[in-house]
């Protein structure tokens, strides 16, 4: 009986994918009007944001290897 295993690298292509439609979705949206996009420019800036405050501990070993 064959044992049944993950595929490799199936959650990459996922997760590449869900990210490569969210900035497609984002870009269409800015693109609307620019009242819109400069929402959406600060919505993006906040997402980066966020993510530092995330990551703090690796953008500090970052900084350090400079």
């Amino acid at each position: 009986m064959a044992t049944k295993q993950a595929q490799q690298g199936h959650d990459i292509v996922v997760t590449t994918a869900a990210e490569l439609i969210g900035v497609a979705l984002l870009g269409i949206l800015a693109g609307i009007s620019d009242d819109l996009g400069s929402i959406i420019v600060i919505l993006m800036w906040g997402f980066l944001l966020g993510w530092m405050l995330l990551h703090t501990q690796q953008l500090g070993t970052m900084v350090k290897a400079l």
